[in-house]
């Protein structure tokens, strides 16, 4: 009798384990699924395929994507890569990291805004009428030609400012004629140097 209740009872648990059999068919079927759906949407796991400047919202009907506005997309590079120093507002922190909001330094020579931002910025400044005395790292290394017309083109027009676009084309003359550049600028420097953008 205890030979046949323990034979039960192992029956018993081994069919209170086991998944019915339907479970393992969706599991599956959901594997199968996510594999092609990475297969097909990965772009190869590559970091190199995802391009934000392409990016769309919505539907778009047939032709080519719309090109988003450089000023969105530089609102973007700005967060990103500014905003930790000069606040989102644009207003910098007193004292510390000096605003950009009606700056002469951002509204006035588009070669000397674009100098600033592909070498930095180091010493004793004045912005508003305000000292400060810090270093803007160069951005030179990090951005391209394109990103950094973009983040120009977008801090040349918000909070208040209203001076001209930056194009990527500009900043590649500058980059060009300064390629052997290696320091920071300093407002002394900059005062010294040409206005007029390179031809």
């Amino acid at each position: 009798m205890s030979d046949h209740s323990s034979n039960q009872s192992n029956e018993n648990s081994h069919q209170e384990s086991m998944l019915p059999q339907w479970m393992y068919w969706v599991f599956a079927a959901l594997l199968i699924w996510g594999g092609a759906y990475l297969m097909r949407y990965s772009g190869g796991f590559s970091g190199e395929v995802y391009d934000e400047s392409t990016v769309t919202y919505g539907p778009v009907k047939g032709g080519a994507a719309a090109v988003e506005d450089p000023k969105v997309l530089g609102a973007r590079v700005y967060k990103a890569n500014c905003a930790q120093c000069h606040q989102l507002t644009g207003l910098g922190v007193e004292g510390q990291y000096p605003p950009l909001a009606g700056s002469e330094f951002v509204l006035g020579s588009e070669a000397h805004v674009i100098r600033i931002l592909l070498h930095g910025l180091v010493g004793p400044i004045t912005v508003n009428g305000k000292p400060y005395n810090g270093n803007m790292a160069p951005w030179k290394d990090v951005l391209d030609d394109k990103k950094i017309s973009q983040v120009l083109t977008y801090i040349r027009s918000d909070w208040g400012n209203n001076a001209s676009a930056i194009t990527p084309e500009m900043v590649a003359a500058v980059r060009k004629e300064e390629a052997a550049r290696s320091a920071s600028w300093t407002e002394k420097e900059l005062e010294a140097a040409p206005k007029v953008l390179p031809k």
